[in-house]
């Protein structure tokens, strides 16, 4: 816990549901959700949770971490992460991909393949952790809780040898990951969105899990802080 109360933790599967709603609120007005849904995704609740349901239940049954912080007694933050790995895995998810291609519709569905075959190419050798979604509820955000999550993971990594990796589809959010000391490895265009691929390394310092910044170091990614 953080002295003004702040708590990251682990956040368990039956927690699923907040889970959910933080990041679908988070993320009802990104870029991505507009690129793969093809409009307004607050218009298309359905299909946003089924975006966010999927890559949340991926991370739950692959063991991997899902995180969050609490404040004023409820989840205002959460973020998804990839632990590293060397193989594909998404081939074991066969029945939740049918699901939300039978949630999206087939165009959907094909720019959100189109994206993640877009993206690939952003991504580090190595071992590496990945955040795929980091998100802040609106009216949570600019107030430190996406940093608290990032130095939190940073923390992780590092003691395992290992960087961390993360994208981002919004250029307001370039800058605020290069500020934290990640360096830009990769972009690409899919349509009129543009993806960046960013990456800092294990020995990069200044990470801790108190979520203090450094002074001037740089699943989709809102705007955090």
């Amino acid at each position: 816990m953080n002295g003004d109360g702040r708590v990251i933790r682990t956040l368990d599967p039956d927690e699923r549901a907040a889970v959910v709603r933080v990041l679908s609120e988070a993320f009802a007005d990104y870029p991505v959700m507009r690129f793969v849904l093809g409009g307004d995704p607050m218009e298309m609740p359905d299909g946003l949770a089924a975006l966010v349901g999927f890559f949340t239940d991926v991370r739950y049954a692959m063991g991997w971490p899902v995180l969050g912080v609490e404040a004023d007694g409820r989840l205002v933050a959460a973020t998804l992460v990839n632990e590293p790995t060397d193989a594909p895995f998404l081939d074991r998810f066969q029945d939740g991909l049918a699901r939300v291609r039978a949630a999206l519709g087939e165009e959907a569905y094909a720019r959100l393949e189109a994206f993640e075959h877009a993206s690939e190419g952003n991504e580090p050798d190595g071992d590496y952790y990945f955040m795929g979604m980091l998100g802040v509820l609106p009216g949570y955000q600019r107030q430190g809780f996406g940093r608290m999550l990032l130095r939190h993971v940073e923390a992780m990594a590092s003691d395992a040898g290992c960087g961390v990796a993360l994208s981002t589809e919004d250029a307001r959010n370039v800058p605020f990951y290069e500020d934290l000391g990640y360096r830009v490895i990769g972009q690409a265009d899919i349509g009129e969105l543009h993806t960046w691929g960013f990456y800092r390394p294990a020995d990069a310092g200044g990470s801790s899990r108190s979520g203090a910044a450094p002074p001037s170091l740089s699943e989709p990614t809102p705007s955090e802080e």
